[in-house]
């Protein structure tokens, strides 16, 4: 991604790149890129979510990165659907960590969410036919449009400038074909207060399709497709149950480093906490009735 797709997205483009420039790497893996925070740019703090503001700023520039990706799909299409042919299931589901993950949340969690959708046989259906729900996230979007996704979208692949309203992004491991809603909904499960997506929801999609579309208009990409805001609820509906993997598999073990701050070292003490705290409930209920 670094040394030769990611140069191509931005040839001739009046944008911005929207990832580090890479300098050099070695015949191991190893990368050696620029030192954002020379530049101005930042992480974000744990245990900080967005608000609509920087939930905008995200989706704008998302928006730009993967219309520019519709020109690498066409020259590089062999590599990245190289990512997205496999079974992801075995590696995305690790029976060691999710399963006991999974009885902790039934265990803590589900007595609290009488009023929604779940219990005790909806969850036991779902972490038993889970492969479907997983690959879904990982394969091209069938009879839909396609980009290239980041993939990995969790705060820490974030970079946000100090003074100006743009992010960067990196670790690209995980890019591949699909569609962009796998990102957008990726980064807002896991770094966005849910009532900041639950009733804005149609105005950002609006900024999402009117950005993605600009941006295509003024590329030189010769053969352009637009996206509609039919598009992404159409997307949206059919990666329901890829979304719900990651509100009840992996948004846990991401936030559950939130409360390392509170001296505790340890992964399960960590999501003992996550399970048992009086925010973490509340925005659950509002997904688990939105996916299901």
């Amino acid at each position: 991604m670094y040394e030769r797709v990611l140069p191509l997205m931005y040839n001739k483009e009046p944008y911005e790149k929207l990832s580090p420039n890479i300098y050099t790497s070695t015949d191991s893996g190893i990368l050696v890129v620029e030192n954002l925070r020379e530049f101005g740019y930042h992480g974000v703090s744990i245990g900080s979510l967005f608000d609509l503001h920087g939930c905008k700023i995200v989706w704008k520039s998302l928006a730009q990165f993967h219309a520019l990706s519709t020109k690498s799909l066409e020259t590089f299409s062999a590599n990245i659907d190289s990512l997205t042919v496999m079974d992801r299931c075995p590696n995305e589901w690790e029976p060691s960590i999710f399963r006991p993950q999974a009885e902790k949340w039934k265990e803590h969690v589900l007595p609290l969410l009488s009023d929604t959708l779940i219990n005790n046989e909806t969850l036991d259906d779902f972490i038993t036919n889970v492969c479907p729900a997983i690959n879904l996230g990982f394969s091209p979007n069938e009879n839909g449009s396609n980009v290239i996704v980041h993939g990995d979208l969790h705060l820490r692949n974030l970079l946000l400038h100090r003074d100006e309203n743009k992010c960067k992004f990196i670790d690209f491991q995980l890019s591949r074909r699909g569609s962009p809603l796998i990102d957008l909904i990726y980064f807002t499960i896991i770094g966005v207060q849910f009532e900041v997506f639950d009733k804005p929801r149609d105005e950002l999609f609006d900024l999402y399709v009117h950005e993605f579309n600009s941006v295509l208009e003024q590329s030189s990409r010769s053969n352009k497709t637009f996206y509609t805001v039919d598009n992404l609820q159409a997307d949206f509906e059919k990666l329901k149950s890829h979304f719900f993997f990651i509100l009840i598999a992996i948004g846990p073990i991401t936030w559950a480093n939130d409360f390392k701050t509170s001296g505790s070292t340890n992964d399960e003490d960590n999501l003992n906490l996550l399970f048992k705290s009086e925010k973490y409930v509340p925005a659950l209920k509002g997904w688990i009735k939105l996916l299901l």
